[in-house]
Parts: structure tokens; C-alpha cells; sequence
């Protein structure tokens, strides 16, 4: 069985690092910033078994960045809702960045029921199937459980190996591409580099390429839930240990892959749905937060209409401030500049491209079709 990950998302304190460690036995809040303030700040990751990782992501809207960072490269999602609090504002954000995202499907875990009876949690249930329609979370199953008795544990330890059996994965020698999630330089070894494997596989020994700077760096080591190996492919977890390369020019949102084969571009066109859930509206021109991998770039949008209500579709154009490693049919997520909302969704149509109101408005969203219109 190929590697698959599980992504927890939903509101601060609804109890997803209580959930991880009823299920793994792993505490994932290990900063000491997370122990003092009693919330996850970062990416923690946790082993259901050897096949399953789960990514505890978190759930302060300050925080949203390093969630959407957890969330590009995850399967399976696992929305967390506390029953004593019910639908929250993060619950909804955190819903619409999973739906945007290339996500298999999903679990909704229902925790803390030993705190209301069973009127009030079955009340619950019905405002989440409201808040699921037409999401990848729509008919997927609802589980109640109680992280600290481990009520329904069990049941939905079972239920996230089931539906991991499941998961399709991409076939064929596709081209190796990784997002940076973490980095850090390991004394004797030097920098190393984790991530989940978006496509393709990369050996011991392969060359590799570091965007965006176009840097050629080695791979020394592999290592995959801890233990080493030659050899990893799309959808596990991996950590890779570089040589010949500074670990200065490492950071979150950095993406390796194949020598030469991802262009690097300030600007891109994409087709954008607009939120269903944001109170935004986007007007030409405007500045927004850009998050694609594990990245996050500041970006203006053009395009030729007035603007773009919730629910809207339409093709624009998006000039970063920093230049980055795309390929099309990359999927990303756009927040709003200031105050951070999530208010958009899109995928990358191309990089190379006339930039005119007839070909912007007309190139098609499907990819077959796309390229037929280009030739």
C-alpha cells in the first residue's frame, strides 16, 4: 500500500492535537511556544501506522498560512468540530481550503461529546451536512468521538484505513516535484528537507533541482517514517538530505524537483472560483496572498471585468512580487491582503501566455481543451 496522509483541520481549541494523540499516541505540539500557549503553531505529524502519517495543522487564523501549507499535500481530510462549540468561523475557512485543494475526501470527527448530550450533538451533525453540500466532505461519514475517554476512537481509527484503501494514486513516470514543508541542517549530515511527494519518485543519488533559485543540488539520504530507504514516490512522506547546496537558500515553500523541467514566472493565468463563504468581492488590480505548495506570495490581479462576486468564475491574471516555480494545473488558494480571509480558489491554466481580453476571457479551464485552443 502506497503512503497516504491525513490532514486535521477546523477552529482553535476544537481538539485536533487531543484527536492526533488518541489515535497515534503522539503529542504533536512540540515547540515550547505551543506547550505555553496551549496551541498549535506549526505543522506536527504523527504515524497511524506505517502507511498512514497524520499532519496536525493549526487551527488560529494567525496561523492560517502554515494550514494551507499542511493541506497542499494531503489525501484524506479530517474536519474537527467540538460539539460544545459547534461551526466556527475557522471551521468554515478551513473547509473551503480543503475543498479548493486536490483532496481525495474526507472524514468529519465530531469531539468532545461527553460534554453535551446527544440532542445537542445530533443538532450538531445537521448544521455540518448543511455547511458540506457540494464539498468533497458530502456524504462522507460524521463520527462522534471523545479524545480523552477515546469514545469512537476506535471506530475512526477504522474508518480512516478503510477509506485510505481507497485513494487513487497517479500512475505513470511522471516528473519528481516536492514542496518544502520543513527544513533543517542535521549535525554530521548537513541540510535536510521534508515534504510529501507530489508526483513522480527521486532516489538516493538523484539530482535534484531547487526552485526558485535554479539551484542543482544531490540527494544523499532518504528517510520515510523514520526509517531510511533508496527510494520514495508520489504520495509519501520524505525526508531528504541535500549536499551542495546552503541551507540559507532553504525555506518554506521552496520546491524541488526534476533538473529543468519547472519554469520559473512572476506571473500567471489561472481560472478563479470565488469562495461561496467570503463577503469579498475582487477588483482589478487588487493585492492578495497567493498560497500554492507550501508557499505564500503577495500578488496583483488583473482582469477584464469590473469584478468577481462569491461564487463567480472567471480567468485572470496574477503578477507575483517574487517569482516562483509553477506548472499548470497547479491548484492555490487567494486570501485577502489585510484582514487575512480566505476569499478565492484557482488553478493554474498557463505561464506563457497572450495577455489580451479575448484570449484571457476564452482559454478554457480543461486541460485537453486548453491545449487545443493553444495550438
Amino acid at each position: 500500500m502506497q503512503q497516504v496522509v491525513i490532514g486535521t483541520a477546523g477552529h482553535i481549541d476544537h481538539g485536533k492535537t487531543a484527536l492526533v494523540k488518541a489515535l497515534t499516541g503522539t503529542n504533536t505540539d512540540t515547540l515550547p511556544q505551543e506547550k505555553q500557549r496551549g496551541i498549535t503553531i506549526d505543522l506536527g505529524f504523527a504515524y497511524l501506522n506505517e502507511n498512514i502519517t497524520i499532519v496536525d495543522v493549526p487551527g488560529h487564523q494567525k496561523f492560517i498560512r502554515n494550514m494551507v501549507a499542511g493541506a497542499s499535500t494531503v489525501h484524506i481530510g479530517l474536519l474537527v468540530i467540538a460539539a460544545d462549540d459547534g461551526i466556527m468561523p475557522q471551521t468554515v475557512e478551513h473547509l473551503h481550503i480543503l475543498n479548493s485543494l486536490s483532496i481525495d475526501s474526507g472524514i468529519t470527527v465530531i469531539t468532545k461529546v461527553d460534554l453535551v448530550d446527544d440532542e445537542w450533538s445530533d443538532l450538531i451533525v445537521s448544521e455540518v451536512k448543511e455547511i458540506e453540500t457540494n464539498t468533497i466532505f458530502e456524504d462522507g461519514p460524521i463520527l462522534k468521538v471523545d479524545s480523552l475517554s477515546e469514545k469512537g476512537i476506535k471506530n475512526l481509527k477504522q474508518t480512516i484505513i478503510s477509506l485510505s484503501k481507497t485513494i487513487k494514486f497517479k500512475q505513470g513516470k511522471e516528473y519528481f516535484k516536492m514542496h518544502v514543508d520543513r527544513f533543517f541542517s542535521k549535525k554530521g549530515y548537513g541540510p535536510v528537507v521534508t515534504g510529501t511527494v507530489k508526483s513522480g519518485r527521486i532516489a538516493v543519488g538523484n539530482k535534484i533541482e531547487i526552485l526558485p533559485e535554479k539551484l542543482i543540488a544531490q540527494v544523499r539520504g532518504i528517510q520515510t517514517h523514520g526509517g531510511d530507504v533508496q527510494e520514495v514516490k508520489s504520495g509519501d512522506r520524505a525526508a531528504l538530505n541535500l549536499t551542495k547546496v546552503d541551507i540559507k537558500v532553504l525555506n518554506r515553500g521552496t520546491t524541488i524537483s526534476s533538473p529543468g523541467l519547472i519554469s520559473i514566472t512572476n506571473k500567471l493565468l489561472a481560472n478563479l472560483s470565488m469562495s461561496p463563504y467570503t463577503s469579498w468581492s475582487l477588483k482589478n488590480n487588487q493585492r492578495v496572498r497567493i498560497h500554492i505548495g507550501t508557499a505564500e506570495i503577495l500578488a496583483r490581479v488583473k482582469f477584464y471585468r469590473k469584478k468577481l462576486d462569491k461564487n463567480e468564475t472567471g480567468n485572470v491574471i496574477f503578477f507575483f512580487e517574487r517569482p516562483v516555480g509553477v506548472t499548470v494545473n497547479d491548484l492555490f488558494v487567494v486570501r485577502s491582503y489585510s484582514p487575512m480571509d480566505t476569499i478565492a480558489s484557482g488553478i493554474v491554466l498557463d505561464i506563457d501566455f497572450l495577455d489580451n481580453k479575448e484570449f484571457i476571457d476564452n482559454c478554457p479551464k480543461d486541460t485537453f481543451e486548453r491545449l487545443r485552443f493553444m495550438i
